[in-house]
């Protein structure tokens, strides 16, 4: 499992600040959550996302024995992303985040995704870090390999909270060194 005491709270690139969300934070994670056009690129993700599943996240975030690391992303003081590490079912950790669509092609994604990535290695480097993205989400899929992730040919079949609909989800491994 991964620990989030081992994981620092506060990652700082160029141009972000990465650290556990506030509940000051609330409207800006439903937000992002609850667009549906970012949405249904996400797993897991409810819709409508509402203040209470935002609430819940951010409660998740600050909880010391949650096994899964959420962090907010932020520019300036404002949140506008979320990313993540979680157990996944084989013993790996998975990494997930989503944007606002305010800031999508501004290099935002690759940057946040860079740090926080790097930051996992360090502090797990025995564990294999895996990712996914949908098939027409081809931008997650650049973020990623910008990362050093590839596809490992698995394609998993999830259902979009948001559409309804059944989605194939590409898989991607980080190689470890």
């Amino acid at each position: 499992m991964a620990s989030p005491h081992v994981f620092p709270t506060v990652l700082t690139s160029k141009r972000l600040r990465i650290s556990v969300p506030t509940s000051q934070d609330n409207p800006q994670v439903m937000a992002v959550a609850g667009d549906l056009e970012v949405s249904k690129h996400l797993r897991g993700v409810p819709h409508p996302y509402g203040p209470d599943d935002a609430q819940a996240w951010i409660q998740k975030a600050q909880d010391p024995v949650e096994p899964a690391i959420r962090r907010g992303i932020y520019r300036h003081t404002q949140l506008i992303g979320c990313i993540g590490l979680h157990p996944a079912s084989d013993g790996a950790l998975e990494v997930g985040y989503m944007l606002a669509r305010a800031v999508w092609r501004q290099g935002y994604g690759s940057e946040a995704a860079l740090s926080f990535v790097r930051t996992a290695q360090q502090q797990f480097p025995t564990r294999h870090i895996i990712a996914g993205h949908t098939r027409n989400n081809v931008a997650s899929g650049r973020i990623l390999q910008t990362c050093g992730f590839v596809y490992t040919g698995e394609i998993e079949q999830d259902v979009c909270a948001a559409t309804g609909l059944t989605d194939e989800v590409l898989m991607m491994r980080l190689p470890q060194a």
